[in-house]
């Protein structure tokens, strides 16, 4: 299935982080996302802070929807990496892959 299209699932009790293979199977459907320490991360470039802040908030709110919520930062005030991790779990799970999906989707409707 689609991971776009997918809905996250509530955190469960027991629930374990993806493995490397599963990871590295569903890594195909977001290739603009990197793994770096374990996390699954992306930047985004935009025009000016402004910009910036209003992709960090439109990233809030698709968030909010699947209640599964990213690390963001911004640097050099047009940089915005996103961060997907479940804390809980102590890795990578499928939400934060259906997270990322999400994102990007949304990403290539604003034509970043």
């Amino acid at each position: 299935m689609e991971l776009a299209s997918m809905t996250c699932t509530p955190d469960q009790e027991g629930l374990a982080p993806l493995t490397r293979r599963e990871i590295a199977d569903l890594k195909s459907q977001v290739p603009d996302w990197g793994l770096r320490e374990g996390r699954l991360i992306r930047r985004f470039e935009t025009a000016n802070f402004m910009d910036s802040i209003e992709l960090v908030t439109d990233i809030a709110r698709i968030a909010k929807e699947q209640e599964h919520y990213p690390d963001i930062r911004i640097t050099e005030y047009r940089h915005v990496d996103v961060i997907w991790y479940s804390y809980r779990y102590g890795g990578i799970t499928q939400n934060d892959l259906i997270m990322a999906a999400k994102v990007s989707a949304f990403a290539r409707t604003r034509s970043l």
